[in-house]
């Protein structure tokens, strides 16, 4: 069995290991992800989560797929193994190639697939500026740090931590790299609270003294477009109470063991949405609702 983290640092976790926290002799500790749970949703939802984590879906493991291509590019015969250009697996042998492959703990990988990240790593390598920031440094590292404020351990996993650069990028595959649709997915899948998260992380290491965090964003469709994009202050202000207040929640939970729901304590009035009220009210206006 690999060796159990027991002090704060950057460690060479199996991501598997990371996600489980198998590897920790202090217990569980809180993730960005965690931290997302449960702000958006409510402590019980995180606990469920960490206790039975859900299946990764095919678009997940496709993110997976290209971050091994893309910034671990000599470990991905680590984790994938190509599928023959005419593989069909609806065939008997189709369907033993790919249980060969599975046999030895590799993921099989279509020819589609294939030629898709590399099409994706090709688009990436020529962009202007993405490539300088993966240019020096070690992909995929796992930070551990305690929080004091509150007494627990946070951990967060780097994409990319660079040797010397203050700027720390983060890759992500997006269904458009247009700047107005990455506001809308930093928003929606939490990137400013994860930049945020990470940030902290940092500092609490020591690693870098004025860390700065670049979301590289690209495309999974040709020509695999990608843009460069930083998280604004203000939303790494409000993301800094969101995730205090997190941790503030995981600390009582883990010290009470009891995870509530949304409103275990309430009865919770409910009003209709302020889209519905203006719709009503103009349908009453119309006269709909006369006698």
């Amino acid at each position: 069995m690999a060796d159990l983290i027991t002090a704060p640092g950057v460690y060479d976790v199996p991501k598997d290991d990371y996600h489980s926290d198998a590897r920790l002799a202090f217990g569980p500790a809180l993730s960005s992800s965690g931290a997302k749970l449960i702000m958006n949703e409510c402590a019980a939802v995180y606990f469920e989560r960490r206790q039975r984590p859900p299946a990764s879906t095919a678009a997940m493991d496709a993110g997976t797929m290209a971050h091994k291509w893309l910034l671990e590019g000599d470990k991905f015969g680590d984790a994938f193994a190509p599928l023959p250009a005419n593989h069909n697996p609806r065939t008997d042998a189709g369907r033993a190639a790919i249980g060969k492959i599975k046999s030895k703990g590799l993921t099989p990988v279509g020819a589609g697939e294939l030629k898709q990240i590399v099409g994706m790593r090709d688009a990436l390598m020529a962009h202007p500026i993405a490539p300088k920031l993966f240019a020096s440094g070690a992909a995929e590292k796992s930070l551990y740090w305690r929080n004091d404020e509150f007494g627990i351990w946070c951990r967060c996993r780097l994409d990319w931590l660079p040797d010397q650069s203050r700027i720390v990028a983060e890759y992500k595959t997006v269904r458009s790299a247009k700047p107005s649709d990455i506001e809308t997915d930093i928003y929606k899948y939490g990137y400013y609270l994860q930049a945020e998260w990470n940030l902290s992380g940092i500092r609490a290491l020591g690693l870098i003294a004025e860390p700065a965090i670049v979301v590289v964003c690209q495309e999974k469709t040709p020509p695999y477009l990608v843009t460069c994009s930083t998280v604004s202050n203000a939303a790494l202000q409000t993301a800094e109470l969101m995730n205090r207040k997190a941790r503030h929640v995981f600390a009582g939970c883990e010290f009470t063991g009891i995870w509530p729901g949304y409103a275990d304590d309430a009865i919770v009035v409910t009003d209709l949405p302020r889209w519905a009220e203006f719709q009503l009210t103009d349908r009453e206006e119309r006269g709909e609702f006369s006698i």
